[in-house]
């Protein structure tokens, strides 16, 4: 029960994890500390699911799982799979590959791009 528990409680970080690095530019507009920690994720992932390497958060749940029953619930992907459980969608790795590339290289352009202001001030378009 308390693998059952710790397992939970990691997929729920590993979601929030997740939303941060889809939108953590909204806080890292902000934020010196949240923009570093924002740019480090994005760049880890940038690097390691195109080479198919596993995200830690799900062999870290995937493990608490196998201690609790020697039945995992998934064996693939975490985003595909919960994709999958939660909307009833189908998605394929590379979809995910391209998706994290495309995420990745429109987070820098944000922070980094030609004339990059602060996310507040270009959405309120002021200079």
């Amino acid at each position: 029960m308390l693998y059952t528990m710790l397992a939970d409680f990691v997929v729920m970080v590993h979601s929030l994890w997740t939303l941060f690095l889809v939108i953590g530019a909204l806080w890292g507009s902000r934020s010196r500390w949240a923009k570093v920690v924002h740019l480090l994720g994005l760049g880890y992932a940038g690097i390691t699911v195109p080479f198919d390497v596993p995200c830690p958060l799900a062999t870290l749940g995937l493990w608490l799982r196998s201690k609790h029953s020697t039945h995992t619930d998934y064996t693939g992907h975490f985003i595909a799979y919960y994709a999958d459980k939660i909307l009833h969608i189908q998605v394929p790795y590379h979809f995910i590959e391209i998706s994290t590339i495309l995420l990745c290289l429109f987070n820098f352009w944000l922070y980094f791009g030609k004339g990059a202001l602060p996310l507040r001030r270009r959405l309120s378009g002021t200079r």
